[in-house]
């Protein structure tokens, strides 16, 4: 079996200098005394779903992937696309890896979680995935607008090894709405049994019902899971309206303790999003105890806030990107506008929140980016993954860790020595912009990270990446070159380490770091522009090793194989 992947050139003597070191026996094995380099695994192919016909019928082969772990499992959750008779264009698929003491993870499970039949106008069949365990239970949730013509939001219950225990059911109130989208969170047991809370995006719709007609809500309920017998079961306990007025109000969650969940939501009644406006919310009623606009944009000046991820860091504090962009997009010409990230610093005092430590421009990709935290470094003190990819599709996924100064109040981090590429390829909106429900008019996918993984090879002697206590985990989803659409890769990332290391290209799972010739060249630090979309992205751009994105464009140029062991 063949395993490619890519590394990005420069100039015919880097290739000749890298062609002639991949020559040379890598082992299977990373017995390095210090991990440098992100491990990736190649988990399927991107030749996946219809290729012609349709641009909407097609997608981008997998998208939007959840990712959690449990004991020593990590799981995805992945929409794909499928061209299977009279099956619905996408479905959701799961798969489960197991981390091992002495060896790269290993697949232990794949299987369909969803087998929808095309029924009238049925496309969205399983739509942005999303999950959250609670011991040895995965809670997952999706959109699906499966016999009938606008999506419902299913809950259901998936084991670590991706068997369901609990098909899944309607969780919001029927009627004819867009009501999709979800994010979930555990809050803890309440009661001896496990209690989530759920947040999902409502276009409001035209007929009766809740919550009101006509409008655009970001709606939360409360899900209790108790054992029915041998299963689990769940039950909603409570709905609520959170945020409106909100065109494209997909929540954000972060669970703040059993009582209370922290609720983020674009704010505003046209596309872009105005505000980010985030609420408390009591988890035994719904609701909210705490309530403010937490990102303000100015019509007048152009500036629009949208695409909030929050994430906890500790009891008291929770990170929240947003991304400003200039509303170039409302005009019909598939301009998309710039974009810049804002990482700020929600502080909890009681049931307020203080914010602070605008970080702008802190993300490799500023288009999409989302955050996930974790410990980073040599101490257990954690920090912030800023997880990205380039909307054109062309470059490399990255991770730019960031951590919190407290005494100043302010975000820092070092663009070479923090800045870890993911993947060999990313694509964070290219195909989903050329592909599925609105094609040439709007799309994005989603990236998704978890931190403090615990790595079961840590101090084990000829361990896998042994000096490595948890890792960073993410899937990452792009366009191999010679083949249709994106593929599905998952990422780990040197967390919590012994000593940390500079950042080197990712390599296959299991595999030592190659040597990079330009490892002491200073990066390059101009601002990137994602012309490939109509985008401009001010922020950082370079990458480790001195090979900037720029050269990323390159990727296709040299396809790098090496025969797996074992």
């Amino acid at each position: 079996m063949r395993n490619r992947h890519v590394l990005g050139m420069i100039g015919a003597t880097v290739v000749l200098s890298l062609a002639a070191s991949a020559s040379a026996d890598v082992p299977t094995q990373v017995d390095q005394p210090i991990s440098r380099a992100a491990q990736v695994i190649t988990v399927a192919d991107g030749n996946r779903g219809r290729m012609d016909g349709e641009m909407r019928l097609r997608y981008p082969g997998f998208e939007q992937t959840t990712v959690e772990a449990v004991g020593n499992h990590i799981v995805m959750v992945s929409m794909e696309a499928v061209q299977e008779p009279n099956k619905a264009p996408v479905q959701c698929t799961c798969f489960s890896y197991e981390l091992q003491k002495d060896a790269a993870p290993k697949l232990v499970a794949q299987k369909r979680l969803t087998d929808y039949g095309r029924m009238g106008t049925a496309e969205r069949t399983c739509n942005h995935p999303k999950m959250v365990a609670a011991g040895e239970n995965i809670v997952w949730s999706y959109g699906s607008d499966y016999n009938n013509n606008r999506p419902n939001t299913y809950v259901g219950v998936i084991t670590k090894t991706c068997d369901q225990l609990a098909a899944p059911i309607m969780v919001n109130i029927p009627r004819d709405a867009n009501d999709g989208a979800p994010d979930i969170v555990y809050n803890g047991k309440v009661n001896g049994n496990d209690f989530f809370t759920l947040g999902y995006y409502s276009d409001g719709g035209d007929g009766p019902g809740f919550p009101q007609p006509g409008g655009d809500y970001s709606v939360a309920m409360g899900l209790e899971l108790t054992q029915d017998g041998l299963l689990p079961k769940l039950e909603r306990k409570w709905i609520m309206p959170i945020v409106t007025p909100t065109n494209i109000g997909r929540p954000t969650l972060a669970a703040a303790g059993a009582d209370r969940t922290l609720f983020c939501a674009p704010k505003g009644p046209n596309r872009p999003s105005d505000h980010i406006e985030c609420a408390l919310l009591d988890t035994a009623t719904g609701n909210s105890v705490w309530k403010s606009v937490v990102a303000t944009g100015d019509r007048q000046k152009r500036i629009y806030f949208n695409q909030p991820t929050v994430a906890r860091l500790s009891d008291n504090r929770f990170a929240l990107m947003a991304i400003e962009s200039n509303g170039q997009g409302k005009m019909t010409n598939n301009v998309k506008g710039s974009n810049v990230s804002h990482l700020f610093m929600m502080e909890r005092n009681g049931d307020s929140f203080t914010l602070g430590g605008d970080a702008r421009g802190a993300a490799a990709h500023q288009t999409h980016a989302s955050i996930c935290t974790g410990a980073y470094g040599e101490t257990e003190e954690p920090s912030v993954a800023v997880f990205s990819a380039a909307p054109t599709g062309i470059g490399r996924a990255a991770m730019l860790m960031v951590g919190y100064n407290q005494a100043e109040r302010s975000w820092k981090w070092d663009d070479r020595a923090d800045l870890w590429p993911t993947a060999w390829y990313g694509d964070s909106g290219h195909l989903a912009n050329w592909y599925g429900r609105n094609p040439m008019r709007q799309g994005r996918d989603y990236m998704r990270c978890i931190g403090g993984v615990a790595n079961p090879g840590y101090h084990v002697e000829k361990g896998f990446m042994s000096d490595v206590k948890t890792f960073f985990v993410g899937p990452v989803h792009g366009r191999v070159p010679g083949e249709a659409k994106n593929s599905l890769f998952l990422s780990l990332v040197p967390g919590q380490v012994d000593k940390k290391a500079l950042p080197e290209n990712p390599v296959p799972a299991g595999e030592a770091p190659a040597l990079d010739p330009n490892a002491g060249t200073t990066p390059n630090s101009t601002p990137e522009s994602s012309g490939g979309c109509g985008c401009t992205t001010p922020g950082r751009t370079s990458m480790p090793g001195g090979l900037g994105l720029a050269a990323a464009a390159a990727l296709g140029l040299m396809v790098w194989s090496r025969r797996r062991r074992g």
